[in-house]
């Protein structure tokens, strides 16, 4: 018999972004592997008579009917319950509910899809109509790599069906045949696949009874098709379990990782929207740091001139008094602090405005969503669910999990300012008196640092024959020297207007990068897997027909 690598499937789970998932299903696996018999789990809508089917089976074996086995035809099983059987466990679910919105419709469908992802042979019941509502679960079931003779159809309550086979047998046999061909093509049966019709109680002779007497199907037994599907649970009961069980577990792992990969999936959609949305509203943001660079740039060439300027009319007049270059300095100074400093106002309001006009569209409400549910984990109506990708954040994105913290902090720091009423009020022509003082108050500064760079530069001149050149090399420098000053009070003003850019936007550079790299993760973990997957499938196939071989 061969085996697929279950390992590599542990192992890759052990690798997935969010963190190792081996030991959460293996501690599955191990509880059920426990079991030392055989496993058949009855599954289908709560009206195809799982039950009743199942307390058929044990009264004709003379096994006690348990206390917990409910038949009608309303939900009444809600619990995953077991009764040893012909040397198996026979597994009642809770019926399948599909497309209900109650609680207990979602978690008796939920409970019932557990159940028969871990069982030896699903019994998958329907009634005469065949599949209906529970027709794609059905699908899905069939296509998660069952072998043929693992996955068994019974169609139950054959005796509504429409004929009577009291009165016409062969009317009764002919339709059976009919149906079983319709369902095998219907779902895309494989012709080897079991489907049995049964009656498991003709004409409601037993009703909900629990405490019946074997002979009171006698009279129905060589039409009612229950001998057939006993028998094959004889088979069951009698066969290697090894082989069984061996099968059973490449299909569990194997389904393990189509489960993964679908959530997985879902994760990666998210993570690719929320990149886009943050790609975009970087790309402005960039927008803006360019504006500042644009800013910063023309800024540097006028100080440079006002510097250049500033440095002549002092060398070239060596009979000014060091009053006088200081006043002209710091006059020279102000005015290009303010024309610089009204320029970054403009800018930064324009910036605001636009992103308050981007704040409602939705790239920027599905981003916001996104932090407010990584950072809260709840989620509302207004806010998309989420949570299911904290494993992921904390696991594969340390910078996207600091970044949404920090973003979180400036989005609620934004929300509070705009409040109140946003910042400072300006006046008329773009400065509050507190602007005009630090203009002066930076002007001043500068100025006497760079009145001492220039008398040092006049005393060298005045003491020392220089030449031409040397005397070029001094002014360069002390152009040089006195502009770097002035420029440091500007980098602070700089500095300043990229915080508060970055703080309106509320965005990180940092975002964008660890979205992207927890993008790459997922596509690398899903790319795995899908290599990983194709082995399995057709490793999988080949153990499974090698069962069927074996159990003859």
């Amino acid at each position: 018999m061969s085996n697929f690598d279950i390992q590599a499937a542990k192992k890759w789970l052990d690798e997935i972004p969010g963190g190792s998932l081996t030991d959460v299903f293996d501690v599955q696996w191990k509880q059920f592997a426990s079991e030392p018999r055989p496993v058949a789990t009855v599954f289908g809508s709560y009206d195809t008579g799982k039950s009743s089917l199942i307390r058929r089976l044990l009264v004709d074996t003379g096994v006690e009917v348990p206390e917990w086995l409910t038949i009608s035809a309303r939900h009444e099983t809600f619990e995953v319950r077991g009764v040893v059987l012909a040397g198996c466990v026979i597994r009642d679910t809770p019926g399948l509910a599909v497309g209900a919105k109650d609680v207990r419709g979602e978690t008796n469908t939920k409970l019932a899809q557990e159940a028969i992802g871990l069982t030896d042979i699903a019994i998958v019941t329907v009634t005469p109509q065949l599949a209906t509502g529970e027709r794609e679960l059905i699908r899905d079931l069939i296509d998660s790599g069952w072998s043929t003779d693992a996955l068994w159809f019974v169609i139950s309550r054959f005796d509504e069906a429409g004929h009577d086979p009291d009165s016409d047998l062969d009317g009764y046999k002919n339709l059976a045949q009919r149906k079983i061909a319709e369902l095998r093509e219907s779902l895309g049966l494989d012709p080897n696949t079991p489907v049995f019709v049964v009656a498991q109680d003709p004409f409601q002779y037993a009703g909900a009874e629990r405490d019946v007497d074997r002979d009171i199907w006698d009279d129905t037994r060589d039409w009612d098709g229950m001998a057939e599907l006993s028998a094959a649970l004889d088979r069951v009961g009698g066969s290697d379990l090894g082989l069984l069980r061996a099968a059973t577990e490449q299909r569990f792992w194997s389904q393990v990782v189509a489960t993964v990969v679908g959530e997985l999936r879902v994760q990666l959609r998210e993570f690719e929207t929320a990149l886009a949305d943050a790609n975009e509203l970087t790309a402005r943001q960039d927008q803006w740091e360019a504006a500042l660079d644009d800013l910063d740039a023309a800024a540097r060439a006028s100080l440079q001139g006002t510097i250049k300027e500033a440095i002549r009319f002092a060398v070239v007049n060596s009979d000014i008094t060091q009053e006088q270059i200081a006043a002209a300095i710091q006059s020279s100074l102000e005015e290009w602090y303010q024309k610089v400093g009204r320029d970054l106002d403009l800018l930064l309001q324009d910036a605001e405005k636009s992103v308050d006009r981007q704040r409602v569209e939705p790239s920027w409400k599905r981003l916001e969503s996104f932090v407010a549910a990584a950072i809260s984990k709840e989620t509302s109506n207004d806010v998309p669910d989420v949570t299911r990708l904290g494993p992921i954040l904390s696991s594969v994105g340390p910078k996207v999990i600091a970044a949404i913290v920090d973003i979180d902090g400036l989005m609620r720091k934004r929300s509070g300012q705009k409040a109140k009423g946003g910042g400072a009020a300006r006046q008329s022509d773009g400065w509050s008196r507190s602007d005009t003082e630090k203009v002066a108050k930076m002007a001043l500064t500068a100025a006497i640092v760079i009145v001492k760079l220039i008398d040092e530069i006049r005393s060298k001149l005045a003491t020392a024959n220089q030449s031409r050149e040397q005397e070029k090399a001094l002014k360069d420098q002390l152009e040089a020297d006195a502009t770097l000053v002035a420029l440091d009070e500007w980098q602070k003003s700089l500095d300043e207007a990229r915080r508060v850019i970055t703080e309106h936007s509320g965005l990180d550079a940092e975002l964008a990068l660890g979205l992207d790299e927890s993008v790459d993760a997922l596509r690398n973990a899903l790319r795995r897997a899908s290599e990983l997957h194709e082995i399995e499938d057709s490793c999988a196939t080949q153990a499974y027909e090698d069962t069927r071989v074996a159990n003859g």
